[in-house]
C-alpha cells in the first residue's frame, strides 16, 4: 500500500504494462481486483456485474449513509434494486424533469438578475453557481429552496465535506489492527460529527413536513418517499433512514456535479474568447426586442450555443437532404443514406420517415447510445440515438456491416439491427474488423457494389430483400430480440411503442467470437450452426485493394450519369 503513493494511478499503472490488465492486489486486509484494459472493464462491468456490485464497508460509510441505506453503497439486493427504481421513476422520470422546467427556468432568471444588480462590478460566480444548483435540485427533492444564509455555501460545504470524508483513504478498513489510528487522528470524530449535522438538517425537513409545512404546491420527491413510508405498497416499507439517505444522495450528487459543470463551462469560455463572443451575438440576437428567452422555442434557434447535439446532427442531415432536393433536384427514390458509427443515428431517424428511400446502409451502428456502455433491456428518455426503436419504420432495404472485433460498438449491435429490419439485405460481418478499418477490407468494396447493383435494379420505389447467404443469420425468431421499446421523448410521441412483454434475454455463458451473436440473442446453437456463418476474408495486396475501390468509383459515377 505504501508504494501507490497520493498519485496510485500512475504506479498502477506501471504494474499493469508489468503483469497485465487485470491485477489482484492485497491492500491491507481487502483483496482488490485492478482492471486496466477497455476488455477486462466490460467483463466486470456487464458479463459479471453483479459480483462487483457489492462495496466495501467502511466507518465513514456506516455513519454518513445511514448503515448503507442510499443507492450508491447499498448492497445489492431487493433493496437496492427498490430504491434504485424509486429514483428513476419519481425524479429522472421525463414528466418530472419536463416539470422541473419551470424551476430552472426561474432560478436562472434570479441569476441573470444578481448580476446585473451587480453594476459591471466583480461577481463570486462560483457562489452564485452554488446557489442555483443547490436551490433547483433542493426545490426538486425536497419542494422548497434550501439556502442557508441565502447563498446555500453552508449547505454545500456540509455536502463537500461529507464527500470527502466517504473518498478518504481509511487505515482501519484495511488494517484492522492499526484502526486506533483513525481515533488518534481524529477522523472518526469528524465523521460523527458531520453525520450529525446531516441527521439534524435532514430531520428538521421531515418534521416540517410531517406538520404540513411545505412551500411549492406540486408534489416534489420527498412527497413520494414519505407517502412510501405510510402506504408500504407492494409490501415495499421504507424506514425514516432511509428517506434520509436518499435525499441525501440526490442533493450530494446533483449539486456538486452540476455546479462543477457550470464552473468549468464559464472557465473554457473566459479562456476562448472568440467563442464568448460568439455566444453572446447569439443570446443577444435571440433576446432583441424580448425580457427573456423561452424554451424550447427560441432555444431552438440558438444554434451555435447549444451544438453539438442529437438534435443538430438531425437538423443537419436534414438540411442535406432539403439540398438535394431543392438544389438537385434529387428524389427519395435516387437516395441511399449512408450512416457510419454515431452517424447511424440521424441516419435512421430520416430513413423512418422517407417511405421511398432507395436504400440505408448501416456501418458500425449502434442499437442506442446508452446500449453502447451497458446492454438496458429498455428505452429510457435520457438515451440517445434510439436506432432499436426506428430501425422497424425503415421501409427500404438495409444492408448492414460490422466488424466481429469492434472494440466501440459491439457486433451484436448491428446482428440486432439487422433482425429489426422491414427489408433485409444480405449483412455483411467482417471477421476481425474493428470500429474504424472496415474499409481496408476487399469484401467490403466487393459488398457494397453488389449491395448497389441490387437495388439499381430493383424498380424504383420497390423494395427487394434478399435472404442472409456468407455473413449474417437467416430466419431468426424474432422471438429472442429485444424489441424495440419507444421512451416518452416528444420527438418520438407519434410513433407506436413496442411491447413491453418481449425482452432480450441475454446468455451468461463465455464463448468465443463466433458464438458471440447467440450469446447475446439467447438462440439455440443448432439453429446458429445452420443459418448463421460469418464472412471469411483473405488478404489481398495493396494493388487488389486500389482495384476494388477503382471499379466502386466507376459503379458511382455509373449511377451519377
Amino acid at each position: 500500500m505504501h508504494k501507490l503513493g497520493t498519485l496510485p494511478h500512475r504506479p498502477l499503472l506501471s504494474l499493469s504494462k508489468k503483469y497485465g490488465p487485470l491485477m489482484l492486489l492485497h491492500l491491507g486486509s481487502i483483496p482488490t481486483l485492478i482492471v486496466s484494459s477497455a476488455e477486462a472493464a466490460e467483463e466486470v462491468m456487464k458479463t459479471h456485474d453483479l459480483k462487483f456490485a457489492d462495496r466495501v464497508r467502511t466507518y465513514a460509510n456506516e455513519k454518513l449513509l445511514y448503515c448503507y441505506k442510499d443507492v450508491g453503497m447499498a448492497p445489492y439486493g431487493e433493496y437496492w434494486r427498490k430504491m434504485k427504481s424509486f429514483c428513476v421513476v419519481q425524479l429522472l422520470s421525463n414528466k418530472r424533469v419536463q416539470d422541473m422546467g419551470t424551476i430552472r427556468e426561474e432560478e436562472a432568471a434570479l441569476l441573470v438578475n444578481k448580476i446585473v444588480e451587480s453594476n459591471s462590478s466583480v461577481v463570486d460566480l462560483s457562489e452564485m453557481l452554488v446557489t442555483l444548483t443547490n436551490n433547483v435540485v433542493s426545490t426538486a427533492a425536497l419542494g422548497r429552496k434550501v439556502d442557508q444564509g441565502g447563498s446555500g455555501r453552508k449547505l454545500w460545504m456540509l455536502m463537500k465535506e461529507t464527500e470527502e470524508l466517504l473518498g478518504r483513504f481509511d487505515v482501519g478498513t484495511f488494517i484492522p489492527w492499526l484502526s486506533w489510528i483513525n481515533t488518534v487522528s481524529g477522523f472518526n470524530a469528524r465523521v460523527d460529527k458531520v453525520a450529525e449535522e446531516n441527521d439534524e438538517f435532514f430531520e428538521r425537513i421531515l418534521e416540517e413536513r410531517m406538520k404540513g409545512e411545505k412551500v411549492e404546491e406540486t408534489e416534489d420527491f420527498l412527497d413520494v418517499l414519505l407517502g412510501i413510508d405510510k402506504d408500504a405498497p407492494g409490501g415495499f416499507d421504507i424506514d425514516r433512514d432511509s428517506i434520509k439517505a436518499l435525499i441525501l444522495d440526490i442533493i450530494a450528487g446533483g449539486t456538486d456535479t452540476t455546479h462543477t459543470a457550470l464552473e468549468w463551462t464559464m472557465t473554457e469560455l473566459l479562456r476562448h474568447p472568440k467563442v464568448m463572443k460568439q455566444v453572446q451575438i447569439e443570446v443577444r440576437n435571440t433576446l432583441r426586442g424580448k425580457s427573456n428567452i423561452t424554451y424550447p422555442d427560441d432555444f431552438e434557434n440558438m444554434h451555435y450555443l447549444k451544438a453539438p447535439s442529437e438534435q443538430n446532427t438531425y437538423a443537419d442531415i436534414e438540411a442535406a437532404y432539403k439540398c438535394l432536393q431543392e438544389s438537385y433536384g434529387a428524389k427519395q427514390e435516387d437516395i441511399i443514406l449512408y450512416g457510419q458509427s454515431l452517424g447511424s443515428g440521424p441516419t435512421l431517424d430520416l430513413a423512418a420517415r422517407l417511405p421511398q428511400l432507395r436504400g440505408v446502409v448501416l456501418h458500425s451502428a449502434l442499437l442506442s447510445g446508452l446500449r453502447v456502455i451497458y446492454p438496458v433491456r429498455r428505452t429510457y428518455w435520457f438515451d440517445i440515438y434510439k436506432n432499436i426503436d426506428k430501425i422497424p419504420l425503415v421501409k427500404c432495404v438495409v444492408l448492414v456491416i460490422h466488424g466481429t472485433s469492434d472494440e466501440v460498438v459491439d457486433c451484436s449491435h448491428g446482428r440486432q439491427l439487422w433482425v429489426l429490419c422491414q427489408e433485409k439485405y444480405e449483412p455483411l460481418w467482417l471477421d476481425g474488423g474493428s470500429h474504424c478499418n472496415l474499409e481496408l477490407y476487399p469484401e467490403y468494396f466487393k459488398h457494397l457494389r453488389k449491395f448497389i447493383s441490387h437495388i439499381t435494379k430493383s424498380p424504383s420505389g420497390q423494395n427487394t430483400s434478399t435472404k442472409s447467404v456468407e455473413g449474417g443469420p437467416r430466419d431468426i425468431s424474432t422471438d429472442h430480440v429485444e424489441n424495440p421499446q419507444m421512451s416518452t421523448n416528444t420527438r418520438e410521441k407519434r410513433k407506436q411503442s413496442a411491447s413491453r412483454n418481449e425482452k432480450l434475454k441475454y446468455s451468461e455463458r463465455k464463448l468465443d467470437a463466433g458464438d458471440k451473436f447467440a450469446t447475446k440473442l439467447n438462440i439455440p446453437f443448432d439453429q446458429i450452426g445452420k443459418s448463421h456463418r460469418s464472412v471469411e476474408y483473405h488478404e489481398k495486396s495493396r494493388k487488389t485493394i486500389e482495384r476494388e475501390r477503382r471499379t466502386m468509383d466507376w459503379v458511382t459515377t455509373m449511377q451519377a450519369a
